[in-house]
């Protein structure tokens, strides 16, 4: 694709060369909102303690009218989530309603970015990283979070995944961008080298997703970080939702935060015809930032691959394609490995018993991700999915 069309794409839906992430880390807010920034610098000790709700209900009101730029308002809806999600889960038992304070920015900022007012991979991951050594290239080893609720390695580290498979998303984008030109100007030579890149990506995200356990423990996980990044949707702990003081009388449901979130895994559903019944991966959108989801409606309705290739009847093209899904299958089938480490081992542990491959399957699948869905289900399910649409399947 000519370099200006798909500039003039990645400006109109909030892309960069790095996908989804901001090319550059987002500053924090200015002075004026000081006393909110030093309050989420120190979330990891506070939540520790048992102090986060006292800190929040000193503050004075967030002027949210202040903020100027999309970088702004981004880092809001940064310090905002973290904060309420802390002022929740900090203590027990989980507060049941948001003070004015924090509920109303939350959700004029929230309606600005076009995205649902509770954490989300967006505040935690696409809007929260940092390098280190600026001198040195974009990689997993050279990233580091902006701010954390626990501050542990693990949490950290947790978030850093994600956040470099993000950016190998954005070679992911522009090689879709290319296929989508392609196909109109029926250029199969174009759209083989493309898959081939595209398989070439999905792999390195299957790369970096294996490191998850190098300095993400379990137990600290399970133990110290899955509270915070719960929601108030499917929440034996919030059975009847959150109030939002000031915002509206009627309790509010949301999922917790989760990888499903992210817009890349949609798009790449979306270009391989990968379907899903699950009406949690539509609802799901609602937890991305809206030029990304609005990107996804793009790609469903301009990137016709699956039928343009089974058209053509090459094989090479098709292979390139099943190639691709086949990765795909790979990646979410390393993310079930990751599940079951983290949340399905630690839910026998805590209930102290023993999980072997001879009860594994007699166990009830009752285990929630932090987004509040039945996890085993849902994870086997996207993987027979993935697995499904494979042509000639």
């Amino acid at each position: 694709m000519a370099s200006n069309r798909k500039s003039d794409i990645f400006e109109k839906y909030d892309l960069t060369e790095y996908g989804f992430l901001t090319m550059t880390a987002i500053p924090k807010l200015s002075e004026s909102f000081d006393e909110w920034e030093q309050v989420v610098a120190h979330l990891p000790e506070l939540n520790k303690n048992h102090l986060t709700r006292a800190a929040i209900n000193r503050l004075e009101t967030f002027e949210w009218s202040q903020l100027k730029d999309p970088w702004q308002w981004k880092r809001a809806y940064v310090v905002l989530t973290l904060l309420t999600n802390s002022y929740v889960f900090s203590e027990s038992p989980p507060a049941t309603k948001i003070p004015s304070k924090l509920a109303v920015p939350l959700v004029e900022v929230s309606i600005h970015l076009g995205i649902n007012p509770i954490l989300t991979h967006a505040a935690v991951d696409l809007y929260n990283w940092d390098i280190i050594d600026p001198a040195k290239p974009f990689g997993l080893d050279n990233l580091k979070s902006v701010s954390l609720m626990t501050g542990t390695r693990s949490e950290e580290w947790f978030y850093l995944i994600m956040v470099a498979i993000e950016k190998v998303g954005g070679n992911i984008i522009s090689n879709i961008l290319d296929i989508m030109d392609d196909i109109q100007r029926n250029h199969h030579g174009g759209i083989v080298v493309a898959l081939q890149e595209i398989n070439s990506s999905l792999g390195k995200c299957c790369d970096i997703i294996k490191r998850m356990k190098e300095n993400c423990k379990p137990e600290i996980f399970w133990n110290n970080l899955r509270p915070f990044l719960a929601g108030w949707k499917n929440n034996d702990n919030l059975p009847n939702g959150m109030i939002y003081e000031d915002v509206t009388p009627r309790p509010l449901e949301f999922f917790g935060g989760s990888a499903a979130q992210s817009s890349l895994f949609q798009v790449i559903d979306a270009v391989f015809g990968i379907k899903h019944d699950s009406e949690y991966f539509n609802e799901i959108r609602d937890y991305m930032p809206k030029k990304h989801r609005e990107f996804i409606k793009f790609v469903e309705k301009n990137v016709k691959l699956g039928e343009y290739i089974k058209d053509s009847n090459l094989d090479a093209l098709n292979k390139c394609y099943n190639d691709c899904i086949k990765t795909v299958e790979k990646f979410r089938k390393l993310h079930y490995g990751l599940v079951y480490t983290y949340i399905i081992k630690m839910v026998k542990k805590e209930k102290g018993e023993t999980l072997t491959e001879e009860n594994e399957e007699n166990t009830e699948s009752s285990e929630k991700g932090t987004g509040g869905t039945d996890l085993r289900s849902f994870l086997n399910q996207s993987i027979e999915d993935t697995k499904d649409s494979q042509l000639g399947s």
